[in-house]
């Protein structure tokens, strides 16, 4: 089943000026930034539909921030479109776009020029922004954020909105009126507390397992809690076991043997589940330390593998880059021989993954200085 647009709960941003700038062909900037990906697409889907909804076809051109150029970026926002009336100009990473990140450890006279190419970078943003192009919208995403000037400059010709995370109440509510408003189905109170809690407050997850919840009943049928607990329940328990390797690579092990202890004991999490999830992130470090080594950016590393570590990129990104392909490669190999030793009856599985937590936290506190060695 398709997306559907983001039902937003004010189509509206205040200006510093006194007027409003809503969701429309009038907005000819928008800053989505935040970890939140589905209400930052959400955002992008419902200021294009608006303007589709003003009576302009819509033409959307999209740029990689680590990888394009400013004057690219700028250019195809100044330049009139060939295919439609209107063009909608997305530049993903736009914190990277602004402020590229380095790829090694940077010596002073590099750190010096990287900060005035981002000056420059920025400035060239601002005096586009304050005389933005008709007929364009640009838009620039980014997880992380830093604001100041160009944020101020933005919400006079436009919109700027966080996508933070919801907490748990406000994720319950939006769960509730997305179910009843989008796909015509009331829930339980209890049903909606344990689609939250058992995805948590993901609402990109929440949103899919809504689509397959509502396949299931009548229009107008409530959603019970045990249909949840039936449906949703075992999919968010097969998934349990990568929330360990999201603190896997703290330099600090406490996180991440709470966390192990926490999946085995209380979860009841299979020890195997758990030495693959182990596996897995050892894999993808592996791979990136070795990209950043051949020279690759650190921000662009594991693009080219297609796939992407959600929260703990930036994580994965940092220990590949300082421990090096040599510290990498041989926490890889433990991953290996642990789990070679688990599938054999080789040791208590217990104590196995354990040790292979502290060797996470172990590799992620090196700091070479160079590309390669332990």
């Amino acid at each position: 089943m398709g997306k559907r647009p983001l039902r937003s709960e004010s189509k509206e941003t205040p200006s510093p000026g006194g007027g409003e700038v809503v969701f429309g062909p009038g907005c000819r900037v928008a800053i989505f930034h935040g970890p939140e990906v589905y209400l930052r697409s959400g955002y992008t889907e419902q200021l294009k539909s608006a303007i589709e909804k003003a009576g302009h076809e819509v033409q959307v051109i999209r740029f990689d921030g680590v990888t394009a150029a400013p004057a690219d970026v700028l250019d195809e926002c100044r330049s009139l479109s060939l295919l439609a009336p209107y063009k909608m100009v997305i530049v993903d990473d736009a914190d990277q776009f602004i402020t590229p990140k380095t790829s090694g450890e940077g010596e002073d006279d590099e750190s010096e020029d990287e900060s005035k190419d981002s000056g420059k970078r920025r400035a060239m943003l601002e005096r586009y922004v304050q005389s933005p192009s008709e007929q364009v919208t640009l838009v620039l995403r980014s997880e992380d954020w830093w604001k100041g000037k160009l944020d101020k400059l933005a919400l006079k010709v436009g919109v700027v909105k966080e996508c933070a995370p919801l907490d748990k109440k406000r994720a319950a509510n939006w769960a509730a009126t997305r179910a009843r408003q989008t796909y015509g189905r009331s829930m339980e109170v209890s049903a909606v507390e344990l689609l939250v809690s058992s995805l948590n407050g993901d609402l990109a997850r929440i949103d899919g397992e809504l689509a397959k919840l509502s396949g299931t009943t009548r229009e107008g049928e409530t959603i019970s809690a045990a249909l949840v607990e039936r449906l949703v329940a075992p999919v968010a328990q097969e998934r349990k076991p990568w929330e360990l390797s999201d603190v896997l690579l703290n330099a600090d092990p406490s996180s991440a043997m709470n966390k192990l202890h926490e999946l085995l004991d209380r979860c009841g999490i299979d020890p195997v589940a758990l030495r693959w999830a182990c596996l897995d992130t050892a894999t993808k470090l592996h791979a990136v330390s070795q990209e950043i080594a051949r020279g690759v950016p650190a921000a662009a590393a594991g693009k080219s593998f297609k796939f992407f570590f959600g929260a703990k990129a930036d994580g994965c990104r940092r220990v590949g880059k300082n421990a090096g392909p040599g510290a990498c490669a041989a926490l890889l190999r433990e991953c290996v021989e642990a789990d070679w030793r688990g599938k054999t009856g080789q040791g208590d599985a217990v104590h196995g993954l354990e040790g292979l937590v502290l060797s996470f936290a172990r590799t992620a506190s090196l700091n070479t200085g160079r590309p390669g060695g332990r």
